[in-house]
């Protein structure tokens, strides 16, 4: 038998599993389920389009912006997407850091976007534990008991 990916499916709040050899599939698909065909790469466009679809429709983004009114009065708005913002050097951007509970601030949108990332990874990784793909040499580093795969020294 050959190597297999185990990956996060976030969207559908599951695990898949990915195979490109037949002998590997019908050794996991007779103990779990969500085992398909494929290579390394659909492993990572899994993770992908999992890690895109917790962002978008899961974890909760908290960004405010400084903005100056006429009246040289400083006032905090709320933005829905960090990515919607004009490239700026000099804006003051406040991010929820939400694995730690505490306020990032930082200058410009390049910045509050690197920052941003950062806080999207964090948060996938204490959600959901790992958030790449695991790669599993041979199927006998793995075994079933009681329904559940088991990794050997992973």
């Amino acid at each position: 038998m050959t190597e297999f990916y185990i990956v996060n499916d976030f969207a559908n709040n599951t695990i898949t599993f990915v195979t490109q050899d037949q002998q590997t599939y019908d050794f996991l698909n007779a103990n779990i389920s969500n085992v398909i065909v494929g290579t390394m790469d659909d492993a990572n466009d899994i993770l992908s389009s999992s890690k895109t679809y917790f962002i978008n429709n899961i974890m909760e983004h908290n960004i405010n912006k400084s903005i100056v009114t006429p009246d040289d009065v400083y006032i905090w708005i709320r933005i829905n997407n960090i990515d919607d913002e004009p490239d700026n050097d000099d804006v003051v951007y406040n991010l929820l850091n939400v694995p730690n509970g505490d306020i990032i601030s930082t200058i410009g949108t390049s910045n509050a976007k690197s920052i941003q990332s950062n806080i999207e990874s964090q948060m996938i990784a204490y959600s959901y534990g790992k958030s790449s793909v695991v790669k599993i040499l041979d199927t006998e580093q793995c075994y079933f008991a009681n329904g559940k795969l088991i990794l050997k020294n992973i």
